[in-house]
């Protein structure tokens, strides 16, 4: 039977095929740099990879970038770039640099079609980058002595240096910038209230003192590292290491194999306070010689091994705030757990790709909360054979536990706390917001009760007569409100209610400021 013919039988089919060809054009609409892959490189490319920054090329314009277009598939493709270690699935990290995995389909789209213009003129406006230190605002710095290395092998080089502080302070932000990037391997910071180390440089006639391990003095501890890859330490408000008064910091670097002839001058820079905060602890809690399980640490050749540590926490509640592995060029993955006595699972960081060059010490998104009795655990995976590309040894030798780089360690170190109430829900990364540009507090400003399910009190103390500005934030950075605004307050300690009984659960600011002074505090809203 055949159908009448009618312009309605023509017009269904055809407005069907325009509609299902529309379709497949958008659908095979490439990314372009105007649209799609601007945005995504100056959020998360363009830090490193810019005139002057620490990437070996610029990603700031379109020309540049589609001149390595090839390149930038082929390092998202294998998850080099941006450098990221930790499994961004298994625990979740502060900062992550890690591509989400649309902007990772977008770029390597992009490249794929020949990297796409798009109308430059809508193109997103780039970033301003400013090289220089991190911490724009220290408090103490210091350089090393110029350092010329003698040796080939590698050096263990201890500096000591004078703090000059007579009270107890409170390190907020570390940061440390190697002179010579070329020849510096690591970086260990210690602080040491004995001049024991003072004497050891004396008796060397070169700038500082040879020590492998530590630097020589029992009473030393450690307040801070530098690895490469790794960022300057910036603790969360209301938390800092302590630098007892009169210590002395001692700068223990290790200078890596072949660096005879090259000069160093490392600078440590401090941001400081003298306000009472909650004291952070740096320890290698899992490590090669405490708690490994099957040790020791001795990696045959041509084998692939797997290390377990084990330790488990007999004295008090604990937060942690940040954890740190550390292996050397055997390194394949290493992983760390808790298991509460509840006998639940806490994730703390796995990488299954080790990279020895990109370390780093890594803050959680929210504090953990480490019951006493918990046992923390490690397993680490060496690969000593032909098939590990930064094995320093061809053919493979048996390596073992040692400093140099050709030998091998298994450490994680915590940053952690003494437990208080509330803890679990103190969110430790700071968005880009008003929050993070608050100042360290110049005053005494102490908030109590803290935690808090009712109001709370602020407790300071002026040095004069002053109009005080007193606002609320929320942990994201958001002002809740003005307390008060240019209020008179008398010299000597004051106290004002802050209402908070109408505020949910969570983790708060109130900053205190006028044109002499300022205070930054944290509490803790609970039931």
């Amino acid at each position: 039977m055949t159908m009448p013919f009618t312009f309605k039988t023509l017009l269904i089919p055809l407005s069907i095929f325009l509609l299902l060809n529309s379709s497949v054009s958008q659908a095979q609409t490439p990314p372009t740099w105007s649209a799609n892959v601007a945005a995504i490189m100056y959020k998360s490319c363009t830090n490193c990879h810019h005139t002057g920054g620490v990437a070996p090329f610029s990603l700031m314009t379109y020309n540049q970038a589609a001149n390595v277009k090839t390149s930038i598939r082929n390092a998202v493709q294998s998850g080099h770039m941006p450098p990221w270690p930790p499994d961004p699935k298994y625990s979740e990290l502060a900062y992550a640099r890690a591509l989400s995995a649309a902007d990772k389909k977008a770029l390597i789209d992009w490249a794929n079609a020949d990297a796409p213009s798009g109308n430059l003129a809508t193109a997103p406006t780039p970033p301003v980058y400013t090289d220089g230190p991190a911490i724009s605002n220290p408090t103490w710095t210091q350089r090393i002595p110029k350092y010329t290395v003698s040796s080939n092998s590698d050096v263990y080089r201890c500096f000591p240096l004078r703090s000059n502080v007579s009270v107890d302070n409170f390190i907020t932000g570390l940061e440390c910038l190697p002179g010579n990037g070329t020849i510096v391997h690591h970086i260990l910071i210690f602080a040491d209230q004995s001049n024991k180390c003072f004497d050891l440089d004396a008796a060397d006639p070169e700038p500082g003192y040879t020590s492998f391990g530590g630097v020589g003095s029992s009473s030393a501890t450690l307040i801070g590292a530098w690895v490469p890859g790794s960022q300057p330490q910036i603790y969360p408000v209301g938390m800092g290491v302590r630098l007892k008064a009169n210590a002395n910091i001692i700068i223990q670097i290790h200078y890596a194999p072949s660096s005879a002839g090259k000069t160093d001058s490392t600078m440590l820079r401090l941001r400081t306070t003298t306000a009472p905060l909650r004291e952070v602890y740096i320890q290698p809690i899992l490590n090669h010689s405490t708690s490994l399980t099957n040790g020791p640490l001795v990696i045959p050749a041509n084998t692939v091994k797997t290390f377990y540590a084990s330790y488990t926490n007999n004295l008090l509640d604990a937060t942690v705030i940040s954890v740190a592995p550390h292996m050397h060029l055997l390194g394949k993955n290493i992983k760390s757990w808790a298991n509460p006595p509840t006998g639940d699972t806490i994730k703390l960081i796995k990488i299954d790709n080790w990279d020895f060059h990109w370390q780093g010490s890594y803050l959680f998104k929210k504090a953990i909360k480490l019951p006493r009795l918990s046992r923390l655990q490690c397993e680490a995976t060496y690969d000593n054979t032909i098939n590990n590309v930064n094995n320093p040894n061809n053919p493979p030798k048996v390596v073992t536990l040692g400093e140099a780089t050709t030998d091998e360690m298994m450490l994680i170190y915590f940053s952690f706390l003494a437990y208080q109430a509330g803890d679990e829900n103190l969110v430790l990364e700071t968005p880009t917001t008003d929050v993070e540009d608050l100042p360290l507090s110049k005053t005494t400003l102490s908030v109590f009760p803290n935690p808090t399910a009712t109001d709370v009190t602020l407790r300071f103390n002026l040095d004069n007569d002053d109009a005080l500005t007193i606002q609320l934030f929320d942990y994201k950075g958001v002002m809740l409100k003005n307390v008060v605004t240019q209020q008179r307050f008398a010299k000597g300690e004051n106290q004002w209610l802050v209402p908070t009984q109408d505020l949910p659960n969570g983790v708060y600011f109130v900053k205190m400021s006028s044109e002499k002074t300022y205070g930054v505090q944290q509490f803790v809203k609970t039931q």
